[in-house]
């Protein structure tokens, strides 16, 4: 429910969805492993959740899957597919960002487990793939645990479908035996969500693709970071830390590569 400090367009956008059905789907999950760098701009970046939406069988999607389920070797060629058109968008005011998600068909809200990571996104009428992506540590994650949750106008006949490709970051042995030891019910701590600091519904607006913000600005960031070394925690931290708090520190460390900062 929206508060009173909730701005016009959050309060527009809520009421949208409210006045929607819904129905809920589960998403496929493809572990996947980058195989490039900065300079070839990889499909996705080591330490993401990266979240893949489009209209019902789109071609490119396809594509996408079946190269990332395969492992093949195509990621400057795909990444092409999928930013090109991010490139040359021009920034939009939130106002009309919200006003072009609430036009569309179907709006999505993707869940994981019994968290919402990412909420009020769409597709946008020029594109064919709206691409987004959460800090994901490296640890296990929830069996069946990505869900698609489409709030659709009544009457449409459109529908959306996706998939999430994981991508575990480098970790040290005492890392990965840190990050084994979270408790089952305790798996969502390996997973981010989209918010935003600065910008309302940044989220909703970088998987509409009304910004430049997703695809042009963090891979090459993110990777440059990476490139500077990997900040890792020592064995003897963790043990100290225990299982949920180092998997939350885990997470951090990918949300400030993912985010740009150094």
């Amino acid at each position: 429910m929206a508060d009173s400090s909730s701005s016009p367009e959050q309060k527009q956008l809520l009421r949208e969805i409210e006045s929607r059905p819904m129905r809920v789907r589960k998403l496929d999950v493809v572990e996947y492993s980058p195989q490039g760098d900065a300079a070839t701009r990889p499909l996705v970046v080591p330490g993401t959740i990266t979240i893949i939406l489009a209209r019902a069988g789109s071609a490119q999607l396809a594509r996408v899957r079946e190269a990332a389920r395969k492992g093949q070797a195509l990621d400057a060629e795909l990444s092409a597919l999928v930013y090109e058109k991010y490139e040359n968008r021009k920034p939009v005011s939130v106002a009309e960002a919200v006003a072009r998600i609430c036009a569309q068909p179907v709006i999505a809200e993707i869940r994981y487990g019994g968290s919402t990571i990412l909420s009020g996104a769409a597709v946008a009428d020029d594109l064919e793939l709206a691409v987004t992506a959460v800090p994901y540590n490296g640890g296990r994650l929830a069996p069946g645990g990505f869900s698609l949750v489409e709030r659709y106008r009544e009457g449409t006949g459109h529908q959306l479908e996706g998939f999430i490709l994981a991508s575990a970051p480098p970790l040290t042995e005492a890392e990965k035996a840190a990050l084994q030891q979270v408790p089952e019910d305790q798996l969502e701590l390996n997973v981010g969500q989209v918010h935003a600091e600065a910008l309302p519904f940044i989220a909703t607006i970088t998987v509409v693709a009304e910004t430049a913000v997703f695809a042009v600005a963090w891979t090459k960031t993110a990777w440059g970071l990476m490139s500077q070394g990997e900040e890792h925690i020592k064995e003897d931290e963790l043990q100290n830390l225990g299982p949920g708090a180092s998997a939350r520190k885990l997470l951090a460390i990918r949300r400030k590569i993912l985010e740009g900062r150094g």
